[in-house]
């Protein structure tokens, strides 16, 4: 015997109401990047989605899409997408619960990191 399935109605603490991975999406189509700078492209990827989560284009809390359904948006490879989101990762923009990674704002941008260890 097989009990229904019920669709999971836990809200994540970060998540916004109504932000979903289309928002993200939506955003990944209009973002431009200019493979002519000097800057590589998980850079200048990584740094438009940090301006658009502060002027809030992305509603913090938005969950970030697969890595392929990214590339396939921006038209880069997955090693490119991967080191965009190492690159909001370290810089704390991201959130991961579970199998789920959320794009949120630092809790201070002006915090210090710590340096590595030696």
């Amino acid at each position: 015997m097989t009990s229904p399935t019920r669709p999971c109605t836990t809200v994540h603490p970060y998540s916004s109401p109504g932000a979903s991975a289309p928002d993200v999406i939506a955003f990944a189509r209009e973002s431009a990047f200019n493979r002519a700078k000097p800057e590589p492209i998980y850079y200048q990827l990584g740094e438009s989605i940090m301006r658009a989560l502060h002027q809030r284009r992305i509603p913090p809390g938005s969950p970030l899409p697969s890595h392929r359904a990214l590339a396939g948006q921006w038209r880069v490879t997955l090693a490119t997408v991967r080191s965009t989101i190492s690159y909001l990762d370290i810089r704390g923009y991201l959130y991961r619960a579970g199998q789920r990674t959320y794009l949120v704002e630092p809790q201070s941008s002006a915090a210090p990191r710590r340096s590595p260890s030696r």
